[in-house]
């Protein structure tokens, strides 16, 4: 039924009503996934055990920088005397 009015009477009912009208062109080709989306199933387990590794070994880096700069901050507040 083309050209019959069908969205010019669908903006106008929206508008009579003060609501927005979203169009939303449909082909043969739509999937219901187009329009509701889709999701992945997430398994936290697997996740955390792939950001472990690296987050272990930042804080290894920042233990490791943590006790250098303790040790240079002690060698500055009180130097070995060397003659």
């Amino acid at each position: 039924m083309r050209g019959a009015g069908k969205t010019s009477l669908a903006h106008v009912v929206a508008g009579l009503a003060g609501q927005e009208l979203v169009e939303i062109a449909l082909t043969s080709s739509t999937d219901t996934s187009d329009l509701l989306g889709g999701f992945e199933q997430l398994e936290p387990r697997r996740q955390l055990q792939a950001s472990l590794p690296p987050l272990l070994s930042h804080c290894h880096l920042f233990q490791r920088t943590r006790k250098l700069t303790s040790a240079v901050q002690q060698d500055i507040a009180h130097p070995h005397c060397e003659a």
